[in-house]
């Protein structure tokens, strides 16, 4: 589809806007070159977690990799228990990267073959420039999605309500089975403008500030 004539005032090197309803785009800027997507991969991993599980499930988080002292991690521990839902929560809100490779690892046995599955499943979508090569975005490397893919798997995650509602949370509090609670406050700082009820942020320094939303626009 060809991008609007009247340019919104963006910075981003790449972005598409579309209409939710109709799908119709209203701007766009280089919509279908894949670059790195920070957490934004988490996005993916919600879908694949979601077509997968009940979110009533009851899991046990495995044995997790160690994490840098600036790696965003809710705090999750080997062997306490939590519904898919909540660390869904974890996952979307949070933006856990402890998160993502618990619920990879439950549901695959290993992040290796979760991110085979997050491959097969993009393409049996449909959905081309994308790629993944780890469940939380930590790593950029061969890490990639178009603004078109993302816009994609943005447009599936808002038809699950599980997501839908989560992705518009501020904050929320998971409790494991111990009785542990971790409190959790959205990496979505423009969810507090009332303007905003989605999606999903990210950022590293190769991928830079990332983010795709959910916004009504009036006139």
């Amino acid at each position: 589809a060809t991008a609007s004539t009247n340019q919104p005032g963006i910075s981003a090197a790449c972005y598409l806007a579309l209409d939710d309803a109709s799908l119709a785009p209203l701007a766009a800027r280089e919509a279908d070159k894949p670059l790195p997507i920070a957490s934004i991969t988490k996005m993916a991993t919600a879908l694949v977690i979601l077509a997968r599980h009940n979110p009533n499930e009851t899991v046990t988080i495995p044995a997790l990799p160690a994490y840098g002292p600036d790696d965003e991690v809710v705090g999750l521990k080997p062997g306490q228990t939590y519904s898919i839902e909540e660390l869904l929560s974890a996952l979307l809100v949070n933006s856990g990267n402890d998160a993502a490779d618990a619920l990879a690892i439950i549901d695959a046995g290993s992040q290796s073959a979760f991110v085979a599955r997050m491959n097969q499943t993009v393409a049996h979508w449909g959905i081309a420039n994308a790629h993944f090569s780890n469940p939380s975005g930590l790593s950029d490397t061969d890490n990639y999605a178009s603004p078109r893919a993302l816009a994609q798997m943005g447009q599936l995650l808002l038809h699950n309500a599980t997501a839908r509602k989560l992705v518009a949370m501020q904050t929320d509090s998971i409790t494991a089975g111990d009785g542990t609670v971790v409190q959790l406050k959205t990496t979505n700082a423009l969810l507090q403008t009332g303007q905003f009820s989605g999606i999903k942020t990210g950022y590293t320094v190769a991928a830079g500030q990332c983010f795709i939303g959910l916004t009504a626009v009036s006139g």
